[in-house]
């Protein structure tokens, strides 16, 4: 369920940034990006699994 959920999420953000879907992200959406994009170009990147991670980024977007 977790990886279609992922999936769902991934494909409506394609599709808006490639002009398939017209719309635009939410303001959470923007901050996890903002602060998800420098987390995910490292090495360890497998850290936005562990549960401080999840729980700060939940706390930063809403």
């Amino acid at each position: 369920a977790a990886r279609d959920f992922l999936l769902g999420h991934m494909n409506i953000l394609a599709a808006v940034i490639f002009d398939e879907q017209p719309g635009v992200f939410s303001d959470a959406c923007n901050k996890a990006i903002e602060f998800g994009k420098p987390m995910l170009m490292r090495d360890d990147w497998k850290k936005v699994f562990e549960w401080d991670e999840i729980t700060a980024s939940i706390q930063r977007i809403t």
